[in-house]
């Protein structure tokens, strides 16, 4: 059919990551638990960047159902990326860090032939993701977390070892396409997401504190002739918070704050 295509193709993915300053959890580890006490992991923090990569594959449709009206729909498969060696003491799975599987669906409408409106909602399957979906109680099944568990696997790096407990997220995004003139087009967007950080889940997501909810965005596109353009952009997300007990510290609160600004300049030719 000449109103609906569709794509499939592979992805390719490079992750970098690098942790300093996590020797506290260092007797929490496998690899501490292991060694009967003996030994402090060398794979948990303070060991430098490193590199991992993953393929995987993503599958997409575009239905022009009218002039006016496009819907869109893709989805990615969970990327399995090979293991963080370096930092095998700290995420599960001995290194274990996958990229998350996404769907997307949404819409556009051609409101006039200067504006059109967009809408998008995206699912990012974080829970599918033990690194990141095990819930930080799973360490309670280490033998050295002080709780009375036996299973080495439930130490930090084992295959069964906390994560930052994350649950999927959902987001829903708004945007806007305005032609002010043959050589100016201006872009304005809005963005909602579920947290997926739970109160119980702050001790460990100290290293990830993704507690942003919502992102506001404008931007714009001129057009300089000879097929030159030149485009900027600027992304604000206010502050938000999420505040829990310490997981072994009942008697500590801890707050997890973060704010974005990002601006971005674009030249084309």
């Amino acid at each position: 059919m000449d109103n609906v295509s569709f794509g499939i193709g592979g992805v390719f993915a490079i992750q970098r990551f690098e942790a300093n300053g996590l020797a506290l959890f260092g007797g929490y580890t496998k690899s501490f638990a292991e060694s009967g006490g003996t030994m402090m992991p060398t794979n948990l923090t303070n060991t430098g960047a490193e590199t991992s990569t993953g393929f995987g594959l993503k599958v997409g449709t575009i239905i022009n159902v009218s002039e006016a009206v496009i819907l869109a729909a893709s989805y990615q498969t969970q990327i399995k990326m090979s293991e963080l060696d370096a930092y095998a003491d700290l995420f599960a799975e001995g290194g274990g860090f996958d990229i998350p599987s996404t769907l997307r669906m949404g819409f556009s409408v051609v409101a006039s032939t200067a504006l059109t409106l967009h809408a998008d909602y995206e699912l990012t399957g974080f829970n599918n993701v033990n690194s990141v979906g095990y819930p930080i109680e799973n360490l309670f099944g280490c033998p050295t977390a002080g709780a009375g568990g036996t299973e080495l696997e439930s130490c930090m790096g084992g295959n069964n070892g906390p994560g930052f407990g994350w649950d999927d997220v959902g987001t829903m995004k708004f945007g806007l396409s305005w032609q002010a003139s043959p050589t100016l087009t201006v872009r304005a967007g809005y963005s909602k997401a579920d947290q997926p950080i739970a109160a119980n889940q702050v001790l460990l997501n100290i290293i990830a504190p993704a507690v942003i909810e919502q992102h506001f965005t404008v931007g714009l596109t001129r057009q300089l002739g000879n097929d030159r353009e030149f485009s900027a952009m600027l992304m604000v997300a206010p502050s938000n918070s999420v505040s829990g007990t310490s997981t072994f510290d009942p008697t500590q609160t801890i707050e997890l704050e973060m704010d974005q600004l990002e601006v971005e300049f674009a030249y084309r030719f």
